[in-house]
C-alpha cells in the first residue's frame, strides 16, 4: 500500500546533522506515526514519505525551510522538565 493522503503511516527513523554522528534513532523504541496529508509531520518529511510503501528505505536531507525553519539565535527558551 502506497503512502497517500489519508493512511497512517508508521516509521522508523535516525537523525543526524550533515557529517555528524546520529543522535537520534528510534528503532530501540516505538516507531513514529502520523496520519499522511493532514500537516502532522515535518512538510519536507512528509513530502518525501509520499508514494513510499511498506519496507521502503531511504534517506532524506531536510533544509530548515523543510523542516523547523532557520535558527535565531535570541529566540530561545529553557524549559524546566521534572520527572
Amino acid at each position: 500500500m502506497l503512502i497517500e493522503a489519508n493512511k497512517v503511516v508508521t516509521f522508523h527513523y535516525r537523525l543526524s546533522e550533515p557529517g555528524t554522528e546520529v543522535f537520534e534513532d528510534s528503532h530501540q523504541g516505538n516507531p513514529m506515526v502520523y496520519l499522511h496529508g493532514h500537516h502532522g509531520m515535518l512538510p519536507g518529511l512528509e513530502n518525501a514519505l509520499a508514494g513510499k510503501q511498506a519496507g521502503d528505505t531511504f534517506t532524506v536531507t531536510l533544509s530548515p525551510e523543510q523542516a523547523y525553519g532557520l535558527r535565531r539565535e535570541n529566540s530561545q527558551q529553557r524549559i524546566s522538565f521534572a520527572a
